[in-house]
């Protein structure tokens, strides 16, 4: 079995990349999807609107749909189907409330990553299996697990914060990614490593949908061969830990 981390794989993953910079990043365009909190909207906290200027100012074509509940996030996936079908690449940016489980919408609506990750699969599919997913929410980069609690693809790679993040540090990151990977046509690995400099942090993370389903496999096979030795070392009846120690560590070289 090859593994997931050979030089070839890891070279196959950058020449996958690569093509999607050179095919689609010419007619990238940054759908952002915002779905503010009721205190939000009452503070004036929309990050959206200010990302949205931003990207202006830099150059990076972008479009803002405000959406407060099912309804409209489904719609406003719809205009990014069609956005494509004109003839542009999107990036969709989801900007909204979110966890370690899932997201929230403005109307409390809540979305764990199964059910997110089967809507945006139908998106991925219309994109050709080209989607770059950006969760601009607390722990978005959790949002990962949508690759292997789908039945389809709901992206090709996702980029997002491994924890808690304000507005301001959204913004200021995610508007550094953008100018990187679009106006500038760099990598979206660069892209991010781009994002942590702005912070001075390792806060966001990139991974592809296809290289999360074989980690998230090969954890589980490394899991169960383990719970398998467990059992096994458990029932040999050795009368002291240094014996099941010696007995577990056979096992585990054992083919």
């Amino acid at each position: 079995m090859r593994r997931a981390d050979s030089p070839r794989h890891a070279e196959a993953g950058r020449l996958h990349e690569s093509a999607l910079q050179a095919k689609h990043m010419r007619k990238a365009k940054v759908p952002v999807i915002e779905s503010p909190s009721a205190e939000d909207f009452f503070e004036g906290r929309q990050e959206g609107v200010t990302l949205k200027a931003a990207l202006d100012h830099a150059g990076v074509p972008a479009r803002l749909r405000t959406v407060v509940n099912f309804k409209q996030f489904a719609r406003a996936l719809v205009e990014v189907i069609e956005e494509h079908e004109a003839g542009s690449y999107p990036i969709i940016h989801l900007s909204m409330h979110g966890n370690e489980t899932g997201i929230c919408l403005t109307s409390n609506e809540v979305f764990d990553w199964e059910a997110l990750g089967g809507g945006l699969c139908d998106v991925n599919e219309a994109l050709g299996g080209m989607l770059l997913l950006s969760m601009s929410t607390c722990f978005g980069f959790a949002a990962i697990e949508m690759a292997h609690r789908s039945n389809g693809e709901p992206f090709f790679a996702l980029v997002g914060p491994r924890k808690a993040i304000s507005w301001g540090d959204t913004v200021a990151s995610f508007t550094s990614f953008y100018h990187h990977v679009v106006a500038r046509q760099g990598s979206i690995v660069s892209g991010v490593e781009a994002m942590n400099r702005v912070l001075n942090d390792e806060l966001f993370a990139c991974k592809r949908a296809d290289k999360a389903k074989e980690d998230w496999h090969a954890t589980k096979i490394v899991e169960e061969r383990f719970k398998r030795i467990a059992e096994r070392v458990s029932k040999s009846g050795s009368p002291n830990i240094q014996q099941r120690s010696r007995d577990f560590m056979e096992l585990l070289s054992s083919k």
